[in-house]
């Protein structure tokens, strides 16, 4: 009977260092899954932040092209614009040149001391 009991006890021991065995396999396993999960993730942020940062800087290069356009036209508007004024200008320069004044040059006042 001893011995009976002595080879029931060793196999528990076997099978409990066995199941250790595999409990740390199990764990050490699960361990590794969430670590590749980790880097594949972090990885995907990664590209995902380059794919953000392209578009965002050829976003910015279309708004910069859009804004010179933008200023040119206006240049472009503002020198057509100056044209016509500068000649109405001078029209009314040489109409003026022809007119007399409706009030007679005052002598300028003199000061009370000056006497």
């Amino acid at each position: 009977m001893r011995e009976l009991l002595i080879v029931a006890l060793m196999a528990v021991c076997l099978m409990s260092a066995n199941a250790a065995v595999l409990a740390d396999e199990a764990t050490q396993a699960e361990t590794d899954k969430m670590k590749a999960d980790m880097k594949a993730e972090k990885k995907a942020m990664k590209a995902e932040r380059k794919a953000k940062k392209a578009e965002m800087k050829q976003l910015k290069k279309q708004q910069k092209q859009q804004m010179k356009a933008k200023k040119k036209e206006m240049r472009e508007k503002t020198g057509a614009q100056k044209g016509a004024p500068q000649a109405q200008g001078q029209e009314m320069n040489a109409a003026g040149q022809d007119m007399k004044p409706a009030i007679p040059d005052l002598p300028a006042p003199q000061a009370p001391d000056a006497r």
